[in-house]
């Protein structure tokens, strides 16, 4: 895998609804084209960055099309705001730095902040002045009329994956035993975008906001649908039944001295927690053979996610209850135990590097 307003289809009790123009009352679950992050991208094109010819497709090059008889001085302060700021980084990582400034903007027209700039994650808080360019961008280049205009595909988009996620909501729902639908005030936004390379996604969470961004394709893909909406799910659960003081204070020390774990896991102990979880039920959901299975938790520990071998041999237990993952979590996080925690990194440290292929 590499690494988000019109009519809005929300997700409610498991099944998809066609809504336009209406909010959910409990915020939920949204599949959408998203006009900031088509202007933003729009805007970044225009700028000319090299790109991928593998992850082209007709429709991202028609649309890119539309945006070459910019006038010249605001298509040069476009691609001077790109060299300036390039920082040396891949076109992929480039582009998931304006998908978050984008998400973190009003929208049109102004493109406002939508959060104090001292508030912003850094890779958006580095090139947050790029909205007033994509403020007169969006004016000069009639980004309103080119968005109607291409609207058609991104619904055919949206109608595509909509049985997908409909499956994917169904079997997580089910296997975790929790009601669909009771998402409080959160919001997950699944986000179809065709300026985005093919086959990638921009997973984002913003307090209570969660999105995921994506560029279509032929071939659907489920996993990193699944978990981002499994972030969506169990992030609360992190923050609700908190790691026992002794538990806590020895991740917090293990993960201050152990030895190539992604920065993530070592700064934030409820994202450790969560992500450990949601790496062991997707083995379990996808039934992975036992060796693979082995593989891919070493895999997992060996990054940062260091409860992952953990909750994968604790989930039989679960599954066998009748009880939803809302009365069983306690029992998840209390039955936690260092001294295994750090065998199973030592285990990971020399276990052979593989990857399974789903």
């Amino acid at each position: 895998m590499k690494k988000i307003n019109t009519r809005l289809i929300f997700l409610q009790l498991g099944l998809f609804c066609l809504c336009p123009n209406i909010r959910g009352q409990n915020g939920g679950i949204v599949i959408d084209a998203d006009i900031r992050v088509f202007s933003v991208l729009a805007a970044l094109h225009a700028a000319g960055p090299a790109d991928d010819a593998s992850h082209t497709n007709e429709v991202r090059l028609s649309i890119s099309k539309e945006f070459q008889n910019l006038p010249a001085p605001l298509r040069e302060r476009l691609q001077k705001f790109y060299r300036d700021h390039f920082e040396g980084k891949v076109s992929e990582e480039q582009i998931s730095r304006y998908i978050s400034l984008a998400l973190l903007s009003e929208g049109p027209p102004d493109f406002k902040l939508s959060l104090p700039l001292t508030s912003l994650p850094p890779d958006a808080q580095s090139i947050y002045e790029f909205l007033d360019v994509v403020k007169e961008f969006y004016a000069t280049a009639r980004v309103e009329v080119i968005w109607s205009k291409y609207r058609q595909f991104y619904d055919e988009a949206i109608v595509r994956y909509r049985p997908l996620i409909n499956q994917i909501i169904l079997t997580s729902d089910g296997y975790l035993r929790i009601a669909s639908g009771s998402f409080l005030d959160r919001r997950l936004s699944i986000i179809p975008e065709f300026l985005v390379p093919s086959n990638t996604f921009n997973a984002r969470t913003y307090r209570d906001n969660y999105y995921l961004v994506f560029g279509p394709s032929d071939k659907l893909k489920t996993d990193e649908i699944r978990h981002q909406y499994l972030h969506f799910l169990l992030d609360p659960f992190a923050m609700r039944f908190t790691l026992p003081r002794d538990t806590r204070t020895g991740l917090t020390k293990f993960v201050e001295t152990a030895p190539n774990i992604d920065t993530q896991y070592r700064t934030d102990l409820q994202f450790l927690v969560t992500e450990s979880l949601i790496r062991a039920i997707e083995l379990r959901m996808n039934k992975v053979p036992s060796a693979l299975a082995t593989a891919e938790l070493d895999s997992y520990v060996r990054s940062g996610a260091l409860l992952s071998r953990h909750f994968y041999d604790t989930l039989p237990a679960f599954e066998a209850t009748q009880e939803g993952i809302r009365l069983y979590y306690p029992n998840l996080i209390k039955s936690i135990q260092m001294d295994k925690v750090e065998a199973s990194f030592n285990v990971a440290q020399k276990a052979p590097i593989r990857r399974y292929l789903n």
